[in-house]
């Protein structure tokens, strides 16, 4: 799959540039936050995963490989992920480890992203916790119908610089977590709490963002 390597982990029980410089810069969550932000981003994300969720339908879970550069709050998100999938009695289908430059922003690549699409049912939910499909329009054509329910967290200021809503009405992406704008320099700093850094957003929430 492109350049990047793919690792596909089968068994349920196993847990683990351009494009946005802001992204880079603040990566996916604020410096010296704690696990309860990155859990709480996890239980949401599972939350929507769920709800999504079709009878006989399976989840699958993209996330970057932080065997090389570990990443506590990272991994506490996907933890809590995979836990509450289990706790709610789904299943997982696989849990997609993507290697990815850690000198690049946090995303799939549009081939690795494409593949995974292609042989998704369309009874399945693809929780991406590396932001939404960015495809080609060659890709998203060469597709067709969208077939499986997308939910990613797109943190930081990442819904500014791309169109969350047009890729809702084309079906790449169903549910979010979003990153809420970054105060300004002048502002007090905030308390990091998920409420104040990030967002639930439904089908609905996403058809009403403004275009970046």
């Amino acid at each position: 799959m492109g350049k990047s390597r793919l690792i596909t982990i089968v068994s349920v029980g196993a847990i683990a540039g351009s494009l946005l410089s802001l992204f880079l810069t603040f990566g996916a969550y604020p410096p010296g936050t704690d696990a309860t932000v990155p859990r709480e981003v996890g239980r949401s994300l599972a939350e929507a995963a769920i709800k999504l969720l079709p009878p006989g339908g399976r989840i699958t879970v993209l996330a970057r490989d932080t065997s090389t550069f570990p990443q506590p709050a990272a991994a506490a998100t996907l933890e809590t992920l995979l836990g509450e999938i289990r706790k709610a009695g789904a299943t997982l289908a696989s849990v997609e480890v993507l290697q990815v430059d850690p000198l690049r922003p946090l995303q799939v690549s549009p081939d690795d992203f494409y593949q995974i699409l292609r042989r998704a049912k369309a009874n399945d939910v693809i929780v991406s916790l590396m932001g939404p499909p960015l495809l080609s329009d060659e890709q998203r054509q060469t597709l067709g119908e969208i077939k499986p329910q997308i939910v990613a967290f797109c943190p930081g200021n990442l819904p500014n610089y791309i169109d969350l809503r047009l890729l809702a009405e084309r079906h790449l992406l169903h549910a979010a977590v979003l990153g809420r704008p970054l105060p300004s320099k002048a502002a007090p700093p905030l308390l990091e709490t998920f409420d104040n850094l990030y967002s639930r957003a439904s089908a609905a929430d996403l058809a009403k963002l403004p275009s970046p």
